[in-house]
């Protein structure tokens, strides 16, 4: 499975930012991705042949879509526990909730392996890459996003999570990823995150995920609402 530890916090975080800042990507439905284009039918050349005539080339028939994928009993399993436990503000392999206190986190696991201030993200990230878990927490300590990569993850496919969970009411697409959102109880928030389909991968598999708080996001005394998704 493709993990995005080498990347900065900014650049991992920037990618749940790009949605709310095109026009399009956050609406009360799923917004409409185009498709990425079918590879153009190569132009069949003839060489000449002896005789008159020219065999006839078989009409070109248009790629088939992949069939959406219908997760087995394991990939269901995890499917279900994913979602059970956002509604409960936590990831699969993550003790710690949403609104945990990030001092008492540094206290029993120690000092993050990396962590980094992200303006548009509102909070700092903490990487703790041994144990596939990534915080973040705004200026009182509080955590306000819990991302996982748990291996796995790379077990399920794009369009297996759709059909488990129904269409997002949240779907973007970067230069990179895919990233779909469902809420998550009445506080929560699912953010799922795939490479970017692509014509030789239509249906990619999960790179990683969020639970999110969006008011742990919020700050009054400077009068920013925070983020949503």
């Amino acid at each position: 499975m493709r993990k995005t530890y080498a990347k900065t916090f900014a650049a991992l975080v920037a990618l749940m930012m790009i949605p709310a800042l095109m026009t399009g990507c956050l609406v009360e439905g799923p917004a409409v991705v185009p498709s990425p284009f079918a590879p153009a039918t190569a132009t069949l050349t003839l060489s000449p042949l002896p005789t008159a005539a020219l065999p006839t080339a078989a009409p070109t028939t248009a790629p088939t879509p992949a069939a959406a994928a219908t997760p087995d009993t394991e990939q269901k399993a995890l499917l279900v526990q994913i979602r059970a436990e956002a509604e409960n503000g936590k990831t699969i392999n993550c003790e710690y909730p949403l609104k945990s206190n990030m001092t008492a986190i540094e206290d029993d696991w120690g000092a993050p392996d990396f962590s980094e201030y992200v303006a548009d993200a509102k909070g700092e990230y903490a990487l703790y890459e041994t144990r596939d878990t990534a915080f973040g927490f705004n200026k009182g300590a509080q955590v306000f996003e819990v991302r996982s990569f748990d291996e796995r993850l790379g077990q399920l496919r794009l369009s297996a999570v759709k059909n488990e969970y129904g269409a997002p009411p949240h779907e973007a697409t970067t230069p990179t990823d895919k990233i779909i959102g469902y809420y998550a109880g009445a506080e929560y928030r699912l953010l799922l995150v795939f490479p970017k389909p692509t014509p030789e991968d239509p249906d990619p598999l999960l790179d990683h995920y969020s639970v999110f708080y969006p008011a742990g996001t919020v700050n009054m005394m400077a009068d920013d609402p925070g983020r949503e998704w």
